[in-house]
């Protein structure tokens, strides 16, 4: 039998994860489940739905999954908190300096095993998508996944001009726009800088501890001009048949959208567009942009961005997603 992969999705917010999981989601015998480790907030506050448009108690997907895990152990509920616990920089620099956990992650791995035992019954899936991220509190969930609950993790880590991600992030959280609530970010600027660096320095330091063959950068930019290019690449690394997300692409035919936990606007609103987001580059001033660079020059410089950028993605198409159970 076939062993099942993990491909972790990791970088900042902001940055499209949510179109890249959708994307490697329409590939042959591909789940993007979206992001994995904020499914017992959801669960908590209730109100949130998967991306199938159902409560994720009564998802035809979600609801296999608890059914598994939930059949070994009465209180498993009550221990999906525990999916959210301590996986950030301390747990990563314990990796760094090999040092041994103090903690067990039972409940994560019979977790992500009635995941696994759920993807494979319904749709024979040997690939699963998480884009949870590498934000302060999930930097170390990659390697945990891969040394502690056993799987077989590879990191695609997506990285966007950290220009866009400030003007991005200065136009407010998604959660409160989409309730139309007020949006604005306090320390927008600052925020959206520090956890640029922060996260997508975890997620590079993340890859290389993992080991060779494990880790992959791939750029926004890259993606919007070049995705059949940098598709391929993926599927090559990943081991991934991406014919069928090639032939969406190249016939602009509909981009389904699975079981995704959280994500932003673009998985419920009905359109998912493949195109590149210059507006940031027309209303940022050349000052402004320049700053920026200057505040993150060393990152800027490793993932191959210029001070002064002049470049226009083309609209490469429009894409419909449907639901599908």
């Amino acid at each position: 039998m076939v062993k099942t992969k993990l491909l972790y999705i990791g970088g900042y917010g902001r940055s499209a994860s949510t179109l890249l999981d959708i994307l490697l989601s329409n590939a042959e015998s591909c789940i993007g489940l979206g992001e994995i480790q904020n499914l017992s907030n959801y669960l908590d506050v209730g109100g949130i739905r998967c991306s199938c448009g159902e409560d994720f108690e009564a998802c035809a997907f979600w609801s296999k999954v608890f059914a598994i895990y939930e059949a070994n152990d009465i209180y498993a509920r009550q221990n999906l908190v525990k999916l959210q616990d301590k996986q950030g920089w301390s747990r990563l620099l314990r990796y760094g300096f090999r040092m041994r956990s103090k903690q067990t992650e039972s409940t994560l791995r019979y977790f992500y095993e009635a995941l696994f035992k759920a993807a494979k019954n319904s749709e024979n899936v040997q690939v699963i998508i998480e884009s949870s991220k590498s934000s302060h509190d999930s930097v170390a969930r990659p390697l945990i996944l891969a040394s502690e609950c056993g799987l077989d993790v590879t990191i695609l880590h997506l990285v966007r001009d950290p220009r866009a991600v400030v003007y991005s992030i200065l136009r407010g959280s998604n959660q409160k726009i989409e309730a139309g609530q007020e949006a604005q970010i306090p320390f927008g600027t600052v925020r959206a800088l520090l956890g640029w660096c922060m996260a997508n320095l975890g997620c590079y330091i993340a890859g290389r501890l993992l080991g060779k063959g494990r880790y992959m950068l791939v750029r926004y930019e890259d993606l919007i001009e070049h995705p059949t290019d940098v598709l391929k690449k993926v599927g090559k690394n990943v081991g991934l048949d991406v014919g069928p997300v090639l032939r969406i692409i190249s016939q602009s035919t509909l981009l389904e959208v699975g079981h995704h936990v959280g994500g932003n606007r673009m998985i419920r609103s009905g359109t998912v567009r493949l195109r590149g987001d210059i507006e940031w580059q027309q209303s940022m001033s050349w000052i402004k942009k320049l700053a920026i660079w200057c505040f993150v020059f060393p990152y800027a410089l490793l993932f191959r961005y210029s001070p002064l950028p002049d470049i226009n993605h083309s609209e490469k198409g429009r894409y419909r997603p449907s639901s599908h159970n």
